[in-house]
């Protein structure tokens, strides 16, 4: 019996592999989710029993026996909620301890984003030190005009990379990031070794990721996606070991997501107290951090449309834009979402002031600029009492 019939014999009995199809069925019958054409959550599902069979520890321990069961379940069931699939290199399981986390490539990103927004095409190109590469800005929109390359230019460091979405109907969306804006974006990770083994790939990744989250945050899709799909995004703390990469290569097929496996962490053992501390169950501490994600991503959500609506309406400029949904896409708090709300409401007065003649035209991008500098509610609040003087 080959591996594959061997797990599909087993599928039917597995707990974990049980417990992911229910939720899946219940979802399905409330119409909260709908799958790819000619994607099979079970088929996906079996694909994934076979990687995870496979895929080992730092210590040689399977996954599948060092990893919680809950942390299982909840990475299968992040990975098939995106209707992706391990075997087309859309995503990979990677072990952090005793939790198991289901992180999409690239790959996987662009699978979700065409599925979610209408997009026909999405391409990546790097732009290096001797390469003549100009853009102009219409309407708002980004739109490359020239960019011509050499084959010497390869081996150069890239100064910029950029991402160009074609919708069905004809639009296009261009995306473009700097190699300073990729290297910020890059420092949020602990580690940064694939990235400095990789930077051509890993720049494609990152940009990429940036321009689908725009419009797959402010899609009409289910919730439940955008929240798999912000739980399984984001810069990974890579780490590369000889063990790892050999994993990666074999099972993945790519070494873009080399990640070592973190060791577990030592309980420290406490003496016995005669008063009883009541430890909070997995499932418990599981469900009050999805249900803080969930604010979080709903408030996101909020801004990202607020921020279209001032752009539409043509009271923040593209590059103010830019910022404000780097911003958003940046918050992993909510009080970060307060900020940022402040900083809309203090960009729409400006643009009311200016409108209305009360601040010169000569003072407009120094609010701006200090508005979108603001790290604190307390310097957001320091800039309204000096605009209220003005109204």
């Amino acid at each position: 019996m080959s591996d594959k019939e061997e797990v599909m014999a087993v599928t039917s009995n597995n707990p974990i592999v049980k417990a992911v199809e229910m939720r899946i069925n219940e979802l399905q019958k409330t119409n909260s989710i709908q799958f790819p054409k000619n994607y099979s959550p079970q088929n996906a599902l079996i694909g994934a029993m076979l990687v995870l069979k496979e895929i080992q520890t730092r210590d040689k321990v399977p996954v599948l026996t060092a990893c919680s069961k809950e942390s299982i379940q909840n990475s299968l069931f992040t990975m098939v909620t995106q209707g992706l699939s391990p075997a087309k290199n859309q995503g990979y399981f990677i072990a952090y301890g005793k939790k198991l986390k289901f992180m999409r490539s690239y790959f996987g990103t662009m699978a979700v984003a065409k599925r979610m927004a209408d997009i026909q095409d999405i391409t990546a190109e790097l732009v290096h030190k001797s390469d003549v590469f100009e853009f102009n800005i219409v309407g708002g929109k980004r739109i490359i005009t020239k960019h011509t390359t050499k084959l010497d230019a390869i081996d150069e460091d890239f100064i910029a990379v950029y991402c160009i979405i074609s919708f069905n109907n004809g639009d296009k969306y261009t995306e473009i990031m700097t190699k300073k804006q990729i290297m910020v974006s890059w420092s949020k990770a602990k580690t940064t070794n694939v990235q400095k083994e990789f930077p051509d790939q890993m720049a494609k990744r990152t940009v990429i990721n940036r321009a689908c989250k725009y419009f797959i945050n402010t899609s009409d899709d289910s919730d439940v996606l955008v929240s798999s799909f912000n739980e399984s995004g984001g810069e990974l703390e890579e780490i590369i070991t000889d063990d790892n990469k050999k994993q990666i290569e074999t099972h993945h097929g790519k070494v873009e997501m080399e990640v070592e496996i973190e060791p577990e962490k030592k309980e420290v053992k406490k003496p016995v107290a005669k008063v009883v501390e009541r430890v909070q169950p997995e499932e418990e501490e599981a469900q009050a951090k999805g249900a803080t994600q969930n604010e979080l991503i709903s408030s996101q959500k909020t801004l990202l449309e607020k921020i279209e609506i001032e752009f539409k309406a043509e009271r923040i400029s593209q590059d103010t834009l830019n910022t404000l949904i780097e911003k958003v896409n940046a918050v992993d708090v909510m009080d970060d979402c307060r900020l940022i709300d402040n900083q809309c409401m203090l960009l729409n007065w400006v643009s009311n002031l200016e409108a209305g003649l009360k601040i010169p035209p000569t003072e407009i991008g120094d609010y701006i600029s200090k508005i979108l500098s603001c790290e604190l509610s307390a310097d957001a609040e320091s800039i309204k009492a000096d605009l209220s003087k003005v109204k």
